[in-house]
């Protein structure tokens, strides 16, 4: 599993690989100086931050797209029982952007009931997503600003493939608890690996 840390430009779609990353000079973490208006003012905040989690399943590309994001209602709870309890739309069209999905937590996270993400952008022809946290979860306690890609790579076989996830986020305040977001991707990747191994 890899993980990159960097600052980024606000609203970089995060197709990013390790080459790119290395290329983000320091004029990009100026850049990386964005305003969000949350409430209605403009209000000028912290560098908006890259997570790009990365690894290999033994899967094929197809298989990998059709249970994570078109069978996501079942297959991603199933993949992680003790994590979520139920995955659903609660609004919209289900799998377009500005529909809105719920995830439930289960007893992996006590301290947090739900978390609402709305679909910015979805591509099954090119493998990719984009979404934001809009309500629960992490959101508000620790970050102003969390959102999250996916897109598939090319594995190193013809039966393999690479999940990426970039998380891009803003700090609220200082705090410590980024390693949630990357330790929560690297469990997913493993765990719906496993998964899928039981799926035709």
């Amino acid at each position: 599993m890899t993980v990159y840390k960097r600052p980024v430009p606000a609203g970089t779609f995060f197709r990013l690989y390790k080459s790119e990353i290395e290329e983000i000079t320091e004029a990009h973490t100026e850049e990386g100086r964005s305003r969000y208006n949350f409430s209605g003012r403009s209000e000028t905040m912290a560098a908006v931050q890259l997570i790009q989690v990365k690894g290999e399943v033994a899967q094929p590309v197809e298989k990998v797209w059709r249970y994570l994001v078109k069978y996501m209602d079942t297959e991603v709870q199933a993949s992680m029982p003790n994590h979520f309890t139920s995955i659903r739309h609660v609004q919209g069209p289900p799998l377009t952007p500005g529909s809105i999905a719920m995830a439930t937590y289960g007893q992996e996270f006590p301290h947090y009931k739900f978390v609402k993400l709305r679909w910015d952008e979805i591509n099954h022809e090119e493998h990719r997503f984009k979404g934001t946290v809009i309500e629960g979860g992490l959101l508000y306690k620790h970050f102003s600003h969390l959102s999250y890609t996916f897109n598939i790579q090319p594995g190193s076989t013809a039966k393999s493939c690479v999940m990426v996830y970039g998380i891009e986020y803003v700090d609220k305040h200082d705090h410590a608890e980024h390693h949630i977001l990357t330790e929560e991707l690297e469990k997913f990747i493993s765990m719906f690996e496993a998964h899928l191994c039981n799926k035709d």
